[in-house]
């Protein structure tokens, strides 16, 4: 929204879900609806599986759950938020869904696969949250794509498993290295 062209004293709209838009997977879309000397309004819009990782704000902030649902870490807490949860935060309140990510390992019971997501990967192993990584490598090289290792990254990887498929297909198992002694 421009706020320029609008000559009240004020901002009315009547359904914020209505400039909500059809997120791509993998995506997250931002959209300022307004900013001022004193707020600036911001809506994010989150395909399933993607996430912010840990950061502060300089101000304060709100959150209000439009629609969906989201595990939302603020501070040393986890909330399990939906449509209608509305948060105020302090400034620089680290805030975040890897402290839950963090919680759920520590728990018994089985696995957590992330497939698909390489905004969640990339937030996961920033804070060494990978216990495996599993690739399948296709016989066919297309020259373009998301990768899984960011430009500037480093990640020693450890093989530990793999099988070839008749297809041509190779499954790839590795862990996180663990540093030797002599390094």
């Amino acid at each position: 929204m421009n706020n320029q062209l609008n000559t009240h004293p004020y901002l009315l709209i009547d359904d914020i879900a209505n400039l909500l838009v059809d997120v791509p997977d993998d995506s997250i879309i931002s959209r300022a609806i307004h900013k001022d000397e004193h707020i600036n309004v911001v809506l994010f819009a989150f395909a399933t599986g993607q996430t912010l990782s840990e950061h502060t704000a300089a101000s304060s902030a709100i959150i209000q759950i439009l629609s969906g649902e989201a595990v939302i870490g603020l501070g040393e807490d986890s909330y399990e938020a939906h449509a209608g949860t509305w948060i105020h935060m302090q400034a620089r309140l680290p805030h975040s869904v890897v402290e839950e990510v963090t919680r759920l390992k520590q728990q018994p019971g089985g696995d957590i696969l992330v497939a698909g997501s390489s905004t969640l990967v990339h937030t996961l192993m920033e804070h060494d949250l990978v216990d495996e990584y599993r690739l399948l490598v296709y016989p066919l090289v297309v020259g373009e794509g998301k990768r899984l290792f960011l430009d500037g990254s480093k990640t020693s990887l450890r093989l530990v498993g793999s099988r070839a498929f008749s297809t041509g297909v190779i499954l790839l198992t590795y862990v996180p290295a663990v540093p030797s002694d002599n390094e």
